[in-house]
């Protein structure tokens, strides 16, 4: 079966463009909406609890929320916030980078991977399926 999903945000807007854009997105076709900041830490206009509050409010629209990690973590300060947001109970996370895998795995929480998460081949989509993958994204790199 085919959902169509609304991706995380790749640019910086300002936080009141992201409300607005988040508030259209919750009365769209889309079924499933991904929430975070996965291109670079600095870019925070939005905080954790505000994605978690976008989430409720998305999730009460009838959409299924997963919220997004880093795509290449590089300090220690955004390994802390990959932790908490990996703690979250609300929502499903799409993890990003290897990090994210290995804290929600040993959690025994399932997961999705977006497109920056490079699974090439049968093996690997086995060994995180049985870590907790649930869904995943073609690397863009690949063709049909």
């Amino acid at each position: 079966m085919m959902k169509l999903s609304i991706g995380p945000i790749q640019y910086f807007w300002d936080r009141q463009r992201v409300l607005d854009f988040y508030q259209q997105a919750a009365d769209s076709a889309a079924e499933i909406v991904y929430l975070g900041e996965v291109i670079c830490s600095k870019r925070r206009l939005i905080k954790s609890a505000d994605w978690i509050a976008i989430g409720n409010e998305l999730r009460q629209s009838g959409k299924q929320v997963i919220l997004s990690s880093l795509t290449l973590l590089e300090a220690a300060s955004e390994m802390g916030s990959l932790k908490k947001l990996c703690r979250n109970d609300a929502f499903m996370v799409e993890a990003n980078d290897i990090s994210a895998v290995q804290l929600l795995s040993a959690a025994d929480r399932d997961f999705v991977t977006g497109p920056s998460f490079n699974i090439y081949n049968g093996r690997s989509l086995q060994l995180l399926a049985r870590k907790g993958l649930k869904r995943w994204v073609l690397p863009v790199e690949l063709g049909l």
